[in-house]
């Protein structure tokens, strides 16, 4: 089963982003890009398939969910540089996002479309499927 995960940076900073599922279904996921940087204003749309769900209701593990972790960086941080811990055990200061997005599998004919509008935590929304 495949969806897009829309990001977009309505900030004016420039924004790391991490994504992590839960533990039991992380082999379960593949998905592109799993990390980056985001500049003021732009957008990254995440491609990721959710494999082998042969029977969707039953696939799904109890509180199955993507996390799109998130914290704001310096303009020369480098891609490189993050990692779990970046975001697991933040320096001192450091401000960190986890929006927690659940899964659902359900029948479809079609592709569906998540789209978080805001990495903000007073903004933090996700739109119903389309």
């Amino acid at each position: 089963m495949e969806f897009f995960l829309r990001i977009i940076n309505i900030t004016s900073d420039y924004v790391a982003f991490y994504m992590t599922y839960t533990l039991a279904t992380v082999k379960q996921y593949k998905k592109t890009p799993n990390q980056g940087i985001l500049s003021p204003g732009s957008m990254v749309v995440i491609d990721m398939t959710r494999l082998n769900p042969t029977a969707p209701q039953a696939a799904v593990v109890a509180n199955e969910a993507v996390y799109v972790n998130s914290t704001v960086v310096s303009k020369h941080f480098k891609t490189s540089a993050i990692t779990y811990d970046l975001f697991n055990k933040p320096e001192t200061g450091r401000l960190v996002h986890k929006m927690t997005l659940p899964v659902t599998l359900a029948a479809t004919s079609g592709p569906q479309s998540w789209e978080v509008t805001s990495l903000s935590s007073l903004d933090q929304q996700v739109s119903s499927p389309v």
